[in-house]
């Protein structure tokens, strides 16, 4: 059962219409209009509380369909971009399947609190699956960021999650998450290594680049390993 095929359900059950629904967990009709014939998605924890607690339901029950339409969903957005990749099966030898937390929504472009790399349960309260048909993520140093600003589009726009390593070896041309200035500015930027110098470069070209000198340069907190697009709402 998709959440939404609940959600439905419960709906019927208690005599309330979309609208209803819709203004008591704090989300339009429209989107629970989707929502109710899958053609959406709901990951927010707080409004999955609002759901089980307005119709006594299991919050974890919530949760795992929550969480199962997901996967579903990046599952046909990287088969729309790659071809039949789908969800593989762990291989014998492979490590347990995991989820990456999305540490915080950092904006592409004004600078922001990247946040911990030591990834402690509960550290997020939204993650993705690291086992994707030709995308398995392996490497623990693995976290997401989800992009809010203009900065890297049309590359990266605003709702994409962003999976970067914090240990992979950046190479110029590569979109890095960066800090500089004492660590009181980070964005998500192309890096490009010029001589002695450091070029920040945004992929929308109404931002000018930043020219670092390569000795005072950037300190490189993530690069680049792939990017799921998600649904706007």
């Amino acid at each position: 059962m998709k959440l939404g095929n609940l959600l439905q359900d419960l709906r019927h059950k208690d005599s309330l219409t979309q609208e209803q629904v819709a203004d008591k967990i704090g989300i339009t009709q429209p989107y629970l209009g989707r929502l109710e014939i899958s053609r959406s998605i709901l990951n927010r924890t707080y409004i999955l509380r609002r759901i089980a607690d307005l119709f006594e339901v299991d919050y974890d029950h919530i949760k795992q369909l929550s969480e199962k339409d997901e996967l579903e969903y990046n599952k046909s957005q990287l088969e729309k971009k790659y071809g039949a990749v789908g969800y593989m099966s762990i291989p014998p030898g492979a490590t347990k399947r995991h989820r990456i937390p999305i540490l915080n929504e950092i904006p592409a472009g004004i600078p922001n609190d990247i946040g911990d790399y030591e990834f402690p349960p509960g550290i997020a309260e939204d993650y993705v699956d690291n086992y994707l048909r030709g995308f398995t993520i392996t490497d623990p140093s693995t976290y997401a960021l989800r992009v809010a600003g203009d900065c890297m589009e049309p590359e990266l726009k605003k709702g994409d999650i962003v999976l970067l390593s914090k240990t992979k070896q950046w190479e110029s041309g590569d979109i890095v998450a960066v800090s500089w200035d004492d660590g009181s500015k980070k964005e998500l930027q192309r890096i490009i290594k010029q001589d002695n110098h450091i070029i920040l470069k945004s992929e929308n070209r109404k931002y000018d680049p930043i020219v670092l000198n390569e000795h005072d340069g950037p300190e490189i907190v993530g690069v680049y390993v792939m990017s799921i697009r998600m649904p706007r709402r």
